[in-house]
């Protein structure tokens, strides 16, 4: 027999999911920088893009190949292949199909994997493992306390928001994420106890991290003009299409990976090979990647670089997650799209010199854009980079951009990234 329990009690199980979503997102933060110091010796990620650098062009290449063969093997042993790919989709398939059941074992597992995927140069994010990890806390503290589904599912998404919110220092994010993208049909007098555990996972985040402030520090939005809205839509069509092309090799690679008669550990190395032999060319496209978004998002990069970093990024992340790797699709999606407003904002410069914002405006847009595109998600992507950069004058040619790749994307693939292939995708782990 379930148990009914009070809102109050309610609201106290989300704060305890908050905790924990917030500890787990600070915990998942640092199990990351310690393989990164293991793999390269670095201790932040400004330090490890100049390692990769200067390193002999060898040894990372041996490096990214070893961490995939050791996620694999993780797999391997462990027969959970559930803790391969970006996390995400796991989530909402037990959403759907298995009112919200999550096993606690997933989470240590996940956080292992995609801390040696991200700290070893495999390009990933740390969104998927970190919204698993707190959905599956959430999951399993609704099951030990004998909770209706409708409760578990809050408790579900309530560490999801937690865990989102403590990551990226974005609550209000974090609980549109869970809304938005996982559970959708939550009713909004059920929003209270997501948005509780969100903000009780920030604040403690922020604690231990000493008030990181925002995640990008960036020079302000610049709208010169508004007949600028014009090229702020072609730039949600651009992104549109973009992340159509990310979704679909993420995806045709996973299906390439799938079709290899190879031991499943092998796999995930194979894809670290042939992400380490582009980082030799193309470093920048390696972990996270964010002071190289930063860098372009400042105007500190050629062209011909974002260029190459555009196209590539794709790439290694196809591979990174399409052979096995683990780790989240958001943080490339914004790197992805920053990369194309920035060569956006170039071309376009050309014709309208000193009448239309710069690199860091168009940046700004496309990273949120592209984001909207590929999740379907367009709400989250405008709070988010609101939240990320800080400026409120994002949030007029953002929505314009978000909703217009939006379109584009629904109108070509009725699934997002997320739910592309996603129950062949979930049953085949």
């Amino acid at each position: 027999m379930k148990k009914e329990i009070s809102f109050e009690k309610l609201m106290l199980l989300s704060a305890i999911v908050g905790l924990i979503g917030g500890l787990g997102a600070v915990a998942f933060r640092y199990l990351i920088l310690f393989f990164q110091y293991l793999f390269y010796g670095t201790t932040s990620a400004e330090e490890f893009f100049e390692a990769a650098q200067n390193l002999p062009w060898y040894y990372t290449l041996i490096t990214v190949t070893a961490g995939g063969l050791i996620v694999g093997l993780i797999v391997h042993f462990s027969r959970k292949r559930q803790i391969q790919g970006h996390g995400v989709p796991e989530v909402m398939q037990s959403v759907k199909n298995k009112k919200g059941n999550i096993s606690m074992l997933i989470a240590p597992l996940k956080a292992l994997a995609s801390a040696i995927t991200i700290g070893s140069g495999g390009s990933s994010g740390r969104e998927g493992p970190i919204v698993q990890i707190g959905a599956a806390f959430g999951s399993s503290l609704a099951n030990k306390m004998n909770l209706d589904e409708h409760r578990r599912l809050l408790l579900l998404g309530a560490g999801a928001a937690a865990g989102i919110g403590g990551t990226f220092n974005a609550p209000i994010a974090g609980v549109i994420f869970a809304w938005e993208i996982l559970l959708k049909d939550v009713k909004i007098s059920d929003i209270l106890p997501i948005m509780l555990s969100s903000m009780v996972g920030t604040v403690v985040a922020n604690l231990i991290l000493g008030f990181p402030g925002l995640m990008f520090d960036l020079p302000e939005i610049e709208i010169v003009s508004y007949w600028e809205i014009f090229l702020y839509i072609v730039l949600g069509v651009l992104a549109g299409f973009t992340a159509l092309i990310y979704s679909n090799s993420l995806y045709g690679t996973e299906d390439i990976f799938e079709k290899m008669k190879l031991p499943v550990y092998l796999k995930p190395a194979l894809g670290g090979l042939a992400v380490g032999a582009i980082a030799i060319f193309v470093p920048g496209i390696m972990s996270t990647g964010y002071p190289v978004l930063t860098a372009a998002l400042t105007d500190e990069l050629s062209v011909t670089l974002v260029a190459a970093l555009f196209i590539f990024k794709i790439a290694a992340t196809s591979l990174t997650l399409g052979s096995g790797g683990s780790g989240g699709i958001f943080v490339p999606a914004l790197f992805i799209g920053g990369m194309l407003g920035v060569l956006y904002s170039k071309f376009m410069d050309n014709f309208f010199s000193g009448l239309i914002g710069g690199a860091t405006t168009y940046g700004s847009i496309g990273m949120g854009a592209v984001f909207a595109g590929a999740t379907h998600a367009p709400l989250t992507a405008i709070v988010i980079l609101y939240e990320m950069t800080g400026d409120v004058k994002s949030i007029m040619p953002l929505t314009i951009a978000c909703i217009i790749s939006t379109m584009i994307c629904r109108e070509i693939s009725p699934e997002s990234i997320y739910t592309k292939d996603l129950i062949d995708n979930v049953n085949s782990r």
